[in-house]
């Protein structure tokens, strides 16, 4: 897997990867990661998959995280 560049943000770390065909995009934020791998049949350039993290987007990316770890603290019984 090739790494291509950090995405600067505020609250998640971003990285752009290429391996495969595929433009792999990873959030990470306090130990959770998501990824997204997208063909480049899709997206040509990576210039596009860039293009494509607009914020309405990352915010759903971060509320998806909110929710992971909501779930991740009900599984170890952490919920008050």
């Amino acid at each position: 897997m090739k790494f291509i560049k950090k995405i600067p943000h505020i609250e998640v770390d971003i990285s752009l990867y290429e391996w495969n065909q595929k433009y792999i995009i990873k959030f990470e934020l306090n130990g959770l990661e998501q990824t997204y791998k997208v063909s480049q049949l899709d997206i040509d350039t990576k210039e596009e998959a860039e293009a494509a993290l607009t914020p309405a987007f990352i915010e759903q990316v971060v509320g998806r995280f909110q929710d992971m770890q909501e779930e991740w603290d009900k599984a170890l019984g952490m919920t008050l």
